[in-house]
Protein backbone atom coordinates (compact mmCIF):
# COMPACT_ATOMS: atom_id res chain seq x y z
CA UNK A 1 0.00 0.00 0.00
CA UNK A 2 1.18 3.42 -0.87
CA UNK A 3 2.14 5.89 2.17
CA UNK A 4 -0.58 8.50 1.82
CA UNK A 5 -3.82 6.55 1.38
CA UNK A 6 -5.29 8.72 -1.29
CA UNK A 7 -2.35 7.72 -3.77
CA UNK A 8 -3.22 4.04 -2.70
CA UNK A 9 -6.91 4.33 -3.58
CA UNK A 10 -6.35 5.67 -6.61
CA UNK A 11 -3.83 2.94 -7.41
CA UNK A 12 -6.88 0.46 -6.64
CA UNK A 13 -9.63 2.85 -8.39
CA UNK A 14 -9.81 0.75 -11.67
CA UNK A 15 -10.30 -2.26 -9.85
CA UNK A 16 -13.04 -1.42 -7.57
CA UNK A 17 -16.75 -2.08 -7.91
CA UNK A 18 -19.06 0.08 -9.25
CA UNK A 19 -20.07 1.00 -5.67
CA UNK A 20 -16.32 1.66 -4.40
CA UNK A 21 -15.77 3.49 -7.33
CA UNK A 22 -18.53 6.03 -6.17
CA UNK A 23 -17.57 5.95 -2.27
CA UNK A 24 -13.88 6.72 -3.36
CA UNK A 25 -15.15 9.50 -5.59
CA UNK A 26 -16.94 11.06 -2.81
CA UNK A 27 -13.37 10.69 -0.31
CA UNK A 28 -11.39 11.96 -3.03
CA UNK A 29 -13.79 15.39 -3.10
CA UNK A 30 -14.56 15.51 1.08
CA UNK A 31 -11.51 14.42 2.12
CA UNK A 32 -11.29 17.01 4.67
CA UNK A 33 -15.17 15.92 6.00
CA UNK A 34 -15.10 12.39 5.71
CA UNK A 35 -12.59 11.91 8.41
CA UNK A 36 -14.94 13.51 10.67
CA UNK A 37 -18.09 11.47 9.45
CA UNK A 38 -19.43 8.43 11.20
CA UNK A 39 -19.91 5.47 9.08
CA UNK A 40 -23.54 5.85 9.00
CA UNK A 41 -23.36 9.34 7.36
CA UNK A 42 -20.54 8.28 4.76
CA UNK A 43 -23.01 5.46 3.90
CA UNK A 44 -26.31 7.65 3.26
CA UNK A 45 -24.11 10.61 1.62
CA UNK A 46 -22.47 8.06 -1.02
CA UNK A 47 -25.34 6.10 -0.97
CA UNK A 48 -24.05 2.91 -0.35
CA UNK A 49 -24.29 0.37 2.40
CA UNK A 50 -21.79 -0.01 5.17
CA UNK A 51 -21.08 -2.74 4.77
CA UNK A 52 -19.40 -1.28 1.01
CA UNK A 53 -17.55 1.12 3.40
CA UNK A 54 -16.21 -1.97 5.53
CA UNK A 55 -15.11 -3.78 2.09
CA UNK A 56 -13.54 -0.74 0.55
CA UNK A 57 -11.44 -0.21 3.97
CA UNK A 58 -10.50 -3.99 4.06
CA UNK A 59 -9.41 -3.51 0.22
CA UNK A 60 -7.04 -1.20 1.15
CA UNK A 61 -5.31 -3.13 4.00
CA UNK A 62 -7.05 -1.44 6.41
CA UNK A 63 -8.78 -2.85 9.79
CA UNK A 64 -11.76 -0.92 9.47
CA UNK A 65 -13.42 2.70 8.89
CA UNK A 66 -11.30 4.05 11.78
CA UNK A 67 -8.36 3.37 10.32
CA UNK A 68 -9.77 4.42 6.50
CA UNK A 69 -10.24 7.96 9.06
CA UNK A 70 -7.01 8.04 10.53
CA UNK A 71 -5.30 7.75 7.51
CA UNK A 72 -7.11 10.11 5.45
CA UNK A 73 -6.48 12.71 8.61
CA UNK A 74 -2.66 12.17 8.05
CA UNK A 75 -2.41 12.35 4.53
CA UNK A 76 -4.48 15.88 4.38
CA UNK A 77 -1.68 16.85 6.86
CA UNK A 78 1.13 15.79 4.52
CA UNK A 79 -0.11 17.19 1.93
CA UNK A 80 -0.97 20.73 3.50
CA UNK A 81 2.16 20.47 5.83
CA UNK A 82 4.49 19.24 2.96
CA UNK A 83 6.51 16.74 5.28
CA UNK A 84 5.08 14.15 7.76
CA UNK A 85 8.22 13.71 9.62
CA UNK A 86 6.41 16.12 12.65
CA UNK A 87 2.97 14.36 12.46
CA UNK A 88 2.65 12.66 15.98
CA UNK A 89 3.74 8.94 16.52
CA UNK A 90 1.40 6.31 17.38
CA UNK A 91 2.09 4.68 20.62
CA UNK A 92 3.04 1.24 20.83
CA UNK A 93 3.42 -1.62 22.83
CA UNK A 94 7.36 -1.73 22.22
CA UNK A 95 7.49 2.15 23.69
CA UNK A 96 9.16 2.97 27.51
CA UNK A 97 7.30 4.94 29.48
CA UNK A 98 9.15 8.10 28.59
CA UNK A 99 8.70 7.83 24.94
CA UNK A 100 4.81 7.16 25.98
CA UNK A 101 4.29 10.80 27.54
CA UNK A 102 6.55 12.62 24.59
CA UNK A 103 4.50 11.02 21.85
CA UNK A 104 1.01 12.05 23.77
CA UNK A 105 2.40 15.29 24.50
CA UNK A 106 2.89 15.84 20.56
CA UNK A 107 -0.77 14.48 19.75
CA UNK A 108 -2.16 16.93 22.45
CA UNK A 109 -0.35 19.71 20.92
CA UNK A 110 -0.72 19.12 17.44
CA UNK A 111 -4.74 18.55 18.08
CA UNK A 112 -4.82 22.06 19.85
CA UNK A 113 -2.62 23.74 17.28
CA UNK A 114 -5.59 22.28 14.42
CA UNK A 115 -8.03 23.27 16.62
CA UNK A 116 -6.56 26.96 16.87
CA UNK A 117 -6.55 27.12 13.06
CA UNK A 118 -10.51 25.99 13.06
CA UNK A 119 -11.29 28.22 15.27
CA UNK A 120 -13.25 31.71 13.46
CA UNK A 121 -13.26 34.61 15.75
CA UNK A 122 -17.47 35.70 14.57
CA UNK A 123 -19.01 32.37 15.32
CA UNK A 124 -17.11 32.14 18.55
CA UNK A 125 -18.50 35.34 19.80
CA UNK A 126 -21.64 34.53 18.86
CA UNK A 127 -22.04 31.58 20.48
CA UNK A 128 -20.47 33.31 23.47
CA UNK A 129 -23.17 35.86 23.75
CA UNK A 130 -25.82 33.53 23.09
CA UNK A 131 -24.50 31.61 26.27
CA UNK A 132 -24.19 35.08 28.47
CA UNK A 133 -27.79 35.29 27.52
CA UNK A 134 -29.05 32.02 27.91
CA UNK A 135 -31.32 31.00 31.00
CA UNK A 136 -30.07 27.66 30.99
CA UNK A 137 -26.98 26.43 29.27
CA UNK A 138 -27.26 22.57 28.47
CA UNK A 139 -23.85 20.48 28.19
CA UNK A 140 -24.24 17.13 26.22
CA UNK A 141 -22.19 14.34 24.28
CA UNK A 142 -22.35 10.63 24.26
CA UNK A 143 -19.33 8.33 24.59
CA UNK A 144 -16.23 10.09 25.08
CA UNK A 145 -17.52 13.12 23.80
CA UNK A 146 -20.04 13.22 26.49
CA UNK A 147 -16.76 13.14 29.57
CA UNK A 148 -15.92 16.49 27.46
CA UNK A 149 -19.38 17.83 28.11
CA UNK A 150 -19.40 16.60 31.71
CA UNK A 151 -15.69 18.75 32.11
CA UNK A 152 -17.23 22.04 30.31
CA UNK A 153 -20.14 21.97 32.82
CA UNK A 154 -17.79 21.29 35.56
CA UNK A 155 -16.01 24.17 34.41
CA UNK A 156 -18.66 26.65 34.12
CA UNK A 157 -20.42 25.35 36.81
CA UNK A 158 -17.55 27.37 39.22
CA UNK A 159 -18.76 30.47 38.26
CA UNK A 160 -22.36 30.10 37.30
CA UNK A 161 -25.34 27.65 38.04
CA UNK A 162 -26.97 28.17 34.70
CA UNK A 163 -24.95 24.64 33.15
CA UNK A 164 -26.76 21.57 33.59
CA UNK A 165 -24.81 18.27 32.68
CA UNK A 166 -27.11 15.24 31.39
CA UNK A 167 -25.54 11.97 30.76
CA UNK A 168 -28.53 9.84 29.82
CA UNK A 169 -30.03 9.66 25.95
CA UNK A 170 -33.23 9.77 27.06
CA UNK A 171 -32.99 12.72 29.58
CA UNK A 172 -31.05 14.82 26.88
CA UNK A 173 -34.54 14.31 24.51
CA UNK A 174 -36.69 15.83 27.18
CA UNK A 175 -34.63 18.62 28.21
CA UNK A 176 -34.44 19.45 24.35
CA UNK A 177 -38.11 19.29 23.81
CA UNK A 178 -38.92 21.38 26.76
CA UNK A 179 -36.13 24.05 26.26
CA UNK A 180 -37.19 27.21 25.46
CA UNK A 181 -35.86 30.13 22.97
CA UNK A 182 -33.64 31.12 26.01
CA UNK A 183 -31.85 27.71 26.28
CA UNK A 184 -28.81 27.15 25.06
CA UNK A 185 -27.23 23.59 24.05
CA UNK A 186 -24.40 22.60 23.74
CA UNK A 187 -23.52 19.13 22.24
CA UNK A 188 -20.03 18.02 21.75
CA UNK A 189 -19.60 15.24 19.31
CA UNK A 190 -15.97 13.85 17.39
CA UNK A 191 -17.83 13.46 14.02
CA UNK A 192 -20.85 15.63 14.50
CA UNK A 193 -23.33 13.29 12.88
CA UNK A 194 -23.69 10.72 16.32
CA UNK A 195 -27.48 9.77 15.55
CA UNK A 196 -28.76 10.07 19.12
CA UNK A 197 -27.12 13.59 18.76
CA UNK A 198 -29.26 14.34 15.57
CA UNK A 199 -32.46 13.11 17.00
CA UNK A 200 -31.54 15.33 20.38
CA UNK A 201 -31.13 18.67 18.08
CA UNK A 202 -33.87 17.70 15.86
CA UNK A 203 -36.17 18.13 18.83
CA UNK A 204 -34.35 21.34 19.72
CA UNK A 205 -35.16 22.62 16.65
Amino acid sequence: MAENILESMTEEYNSLTRSGKKLADYIFVNTSIVQYMSITSLAENCGVSEATITRFCRGLGLSGYNDLKLALAKSERVSELGDPSDMPQTVTAEDDFDTMCRKLHASNISSLNETLEFLDEDTLSQAVEYICAADHVYCFGQGGSMVMAMEAWARFATATNNFIHIADSHMQAIAAALATPKDVILFFSYSGSTRDMEEVLQLAK
